[in-house]
């Protein structure tokens, strides 16, 4: 759909040229239309480069048909003008009146989105000082925070970046962990699951309370992820991401794991699947008898 979509553009604009060369007479209606496409077209694109979500990219398939629009009214209307007749002029004119709510709608999106990108890159840098100051603080005095002071924080005061501090620092309290996994926030959950002393009883807690597809890497890579809970992420032949350098980081992946792993995978891989996977077969071969 998208291939096609840009080769209409392709056929229109090389329609452009020909009527350029050969009908002069139609020579800024067609600069009106061709002109009102590109600047749209590229006001789109610039709106869709500064987007950052993760579905901004769909809006490609769009752009070409809303420039359209544009340059439909940029060529009747300068059409109209060029008519002798008063009343033609006037009809064109407001043909031509709505290039202004639709410059305004596309403006009025650039705007926001850069007002909502600025915003959001504000909460970022203060989240990042938030973290670095708390973790400073648990470095700095860990006698100061046992497991009794840091549960009773995260019933009173749940700041985020608090808990991110928490979930990454070396000294937390096993029950502190396992306390952490009840949060609902992604990122506190990486981290704890990316926590070199992780509970077992945590990890297992994550995994019965979350979709693990989100974090199955870093499951797979935890020392302290129990083997049915690695056979299970292996198993599944839907697994999204690629876990197979993982499995070679954590010591507790054994044969049952890595065979588990090699029958499962893919029928189509990337070449950097197909390397991890020989990896592994390699060394399925050295250490399983």
């Amino acid at each position: 759909m998208t291939l096609f979509i840009y080769f209409a553009i392709l056929v229109s604009f090389t329609a452009t040229i020909l009527v350029l060369s050969r009908h002069t007479r139609v020579f800024p209606s067609v600069v009106a239309a061709a002109g009102s496409y590109w600047v749209f077209m590229a006001a789109g694109t610039y709106h869709i480069f500064i987007s950052r979500g993760s579905t901004a990219g769909i809006g490609f398939l769009f752009i070409p048909v809303y420039s359209l629009l544009p340059a439909l009214v940029g060529a009747v209307g300068v059409a109209f003008v060029r008519q002798p007749a008063i009343g033609y002029k006037i009809l064109g004119g407001l043909v031509l009146a709505a290039w202004i709510p639709m410059a305004g709608l596309t403006l009025h999106g650039i705007i926001e989105t850069r007002q909502t990108n600025a915003e959001r890159d504000a909460q970022v840098r203060a989240q990042r000082e938030a973290y670095l100051r708390y973790q400073k603080q648990l470095q700095d005095q860990p006698d100061r925070h046992t497991a009794e002071t840091l549960l009773e924080r995260l019933e009173t005061q749940p700041d985020r970046a608090f808990l991110l501090a928490v979930a990454s620092w070396k000294k937390t309290p096993d029950a502190v962990l396992e306390k952490l996994v009840d949060q609902d926030d992604g990122g506190v959950l990486l981290s704890l699951l990316r926590h070199p002393r992780t509970p077992m009883a945590a990890i297992e807690k994550a995994v019965r309370l979350n979709e693990h597809h989100y974090f199955s890497y870093d499951l797979a890579a935890n020392p302290t992820t129990p083997k049915a809970v690695l056979l299970a992420l292996v198993g599944d032949r839907s697994r999204p991401v690629p876990m197979g350098r993982a499995l070679m980081q954590n010591p507790n992946a054994d044969c049952d794991v890595l065979r588990t792993f090699l029958e499962t995978e893919p029928g189509a891989m990337t070449r950097d699947q197909e390397q991890t996977h020989a990896m592994v077969r390699k060394r399925v071969e050295a250490a399983c008898p």
